[in-house]
């Protein structure tokens, strides 16, 4: 609590990656669209990654996977280059004070 917006936002978007998927590039544009790049070893990585990033109220549904292709690294071994792309949601309005009904 009391953080900015965008430290809420990377939290979120950090607590939603799954083990053996990596993040190579997170992009904003204006205020309304993101945009992260990444690696995974599998698909279903990919849709538990878009699952999670979807559990919160940061973005509205649908989040799309705007690339994803099988690639391999140095070593040889296949990994899936994927893109998702988010609209972000308008930020939830802070909770009016409570007032106590004095008399």
């Amino acid at each position: 609590k009391g953080q900015s917006l965008s430290v809420q936002l990377l939290d979120h978007v950090s607590k939603s990656v799954p083990e053996m998927l990596w993040l190579t590039n997170m992009d904003q544009k204006g205020q309304a669209e993101v945009t992260v790049e990444g690696r995974a070893t599998t698909m279903i990585a990919v849709s538990d990654f878009v699952a999670n990033l979807g559990n919160g109220p940061f973005f509205k549904k649908p989040i799309d996977i705007i690339e994803s292709k099988a690639d391999r690294d140095q070593g040889g071994m296949e990994l899936v280059k994927f893109a998702v792309k988010a609209q972000l949601a308008t930020a939830p309005e802070p909770a009016a004070p409570v007032r106590s009904a004095r008399k």
